[in-house]
């Protein structure tokens, strides 16, 4: 989904970029920059976000704003911690639209919408899993990783739904019968993704999963 520009008055949208740019500041501020002093974590994350970017470019829509992708954001939170998730995300966006897949003006609200409000439910979602559920392999594989997208990719199509509709873009039904219904059937393929992926990387690169403790998870130490 993608903000219409055509949408957003000037002041509305510099409200946008300026809640975005404090978003991505507080990132920046916060980052754990030490963790990319290895040059394979350097690489990984630049690979990450190469690959996020080729995703987010395989999109389908029905009409302006109306646009349906993969998110792939829980994944990227869970890899990297939510501080380089908005950073490495926000990049991909800012990819995306210097491409053409979203206009300049709605940059700020694009960035609250695809990036700031998955990112936090995929952490608030991981943070619920460590503080109230046992500390088990599956646990992490099935609660962070795949009800996390899930719901991440829920909350996305909701509040774009909601917002469409209050600014008058389309109808409600039109979005009810041409948009939500069809961004839902995204909800699987992200969790299933989002979950299998994070089983190879925590089986084969631990090393790569900031939010995975061998100790924690596995030996229950």
């Amino acid at each position: 989904m993608n903000v219409p520009a055509e949408l957003l008055s000037p002041g509305l949208a510099a409200v946008g970029y300026v809640l975005f740019l404090l978003a991505l500041l507080w990132a920046a501020l916060k980052a754990p920059w030490w963790h990319l002093s290895d040059n394979e974590d350097s690489h990984v994350l630049l690979a990450t976000c190469v690959a996020l970017l080729l995703v987010w470019a395989m999109k389908a829509g029905v009409a302006p704003g109306l646009e349906l992708h993969l998110l792939g954001v829980t994944l990227v939170t869970l890899m990297f911690g939510w501080q380089f998730a908005l950073l490495c995300v926000g990049a991909v966006l800012l990819g995306a639209t210097i491409y053409g897949n979203g206009g300049w003006l709605s940059f700020g609200w694009n960035g609250l919408l695809l990036i700031c409000l998955p990112v936090l439910v995929s952490w608030r979602v991981l943070r619920f899993s460590e503080r109230r559920l046992p500390e088990n392999f599956f646990i992490y594989i099935f609660v962070a990783a795949f009800f996390g997208a899930a719901l991440a990719i829920i909350s996305v199509g909701a509040v774009s739904t909601l917002l469409l509709w209050s600014v008058g873009a389309y109808p409600w039904q039109r979005l009810m019968e041409h948009y939500t219904v069809f961004y839902m059937l995204l909800v699987f393929p992200e969790a299933f993704l989002t979950g299998a992926m994070m089983t190879i990387f925590v089986v084969y690169r631990p090393a790569w999963v900031a939010t995975f403790d061998d100790r924690r998870y596995l030996t229950n130490r």
